[in-house]
């Protein structure tokens, strides 16, 4: 939050306008100002994943509103089509955290500038077309365990000199489950299993055309109950805050596709 930063030995003047989302102050209660968001989650995750999402959340949501940061997993999201994933990360999660940016083009070797991402503390990923070959996916898994284990990274732009920068950002990935849409996933055999947090979404949740509407209303609220809600012990972990997480039919799937 320090208008003057201080990096590598330099001072730079922070110019920075992204800020994540003012809480509202509650009780801590699950529901309390936001019954919504709250059905709407149960639903979508189940009571299971629902404690390993909101570990996740809290822990990157909390430090953040703090204004210092702490590295986090990658996040994957799992499921059949309209079944709320990419409102998740773009209204929801982009909510949150003052913003998002699409990072698809980048983390799929589309293109090899990056310097607009860094501008933003949430970087998604809805719905791309996978890697065509091995070695792109290769690529990709690379950029997420780099993306994960790292807070220094190149930075390059069009027409202008590359550098270095902090950042402990999050990024949120969004696929559907059919085969060729779960080539998306990180190749698990390269040992990013504890960098990633991967969830199955289930669908037949009926929204309507004021969604975004009422989770805007509630957001507030919801990160009142992230700033008070404790991480369960079994939860936490000493590297990334919480522990890795990879849904038991997510993960039969991608064994399938392999």
């Amino acid at each position: 939050k320090e208008k003057i930063v201080r990096y590598n030995g330099a001072e730079y003047f922070n110019t920075s306008r992204v800020k994540p989302i003012t809480p509202r102050d509650g009780k801590g209660k699950w529901g309390d100002g936001f019954p919504f968001i709250a059905e709407w989650l149960e639903h979508m995750l189940g009571k299971t994943q629902l404690k390993h999402e909101l570990a996740w959340l809290s822990y990157a949501y909390v430090n953040a509103y703090a204004g210092d940061p702490k590295r986090g997993h990658a996040h994957f999201l799992v499921g059949p089509p309209n079944c709320g994933k990419t409102l998740y990360n773009t209204v929801l999660l982009g909510g949150l955290f003052g913003g998002h940016v699409k990072a698809s083009e980048y983390l799929v070797g589309k293109t090899t500038f990056n310097d607009y991402l860094f501008e933003s503390g949430l970087w998604t990923v809805d719905d791309e077309a996978p890697t065509a070959g091995v070695g792109q996916h290769t690529s990709f898994t690379a950029k997420i365990k780099e993306f994960v284990a790292n807070e220094e990274f190149v930075v390059s732009g069009k027409f202008r000199k590359s550098g270095r920068v902090s950042w402990k950002g999050r990024l949120s990935i969004s696929l559907n489950n059919d085969p060729i849409s779960m080539r998306l996933l990180p190749d698990l055999n390269m040992s990013i299993c504890d960098k990633v947090v991967v969830f199955m979404c289930r669908s037949g949740f009926k929204f309507s055309a004021d969604v975004r509407d009422k989770v805007d209303k509630e957001l507030s609220s919801f990160a009142g109950y992230l700033m008070k809600h404790k991480i369960p012990k079994n939860l936490r972990s000493s590297r990334f805050g919480v522990k890795e997480y990879m849904d038991s039919e997510v993960s039969k799937l991608a064994a399938v596709d392999s």
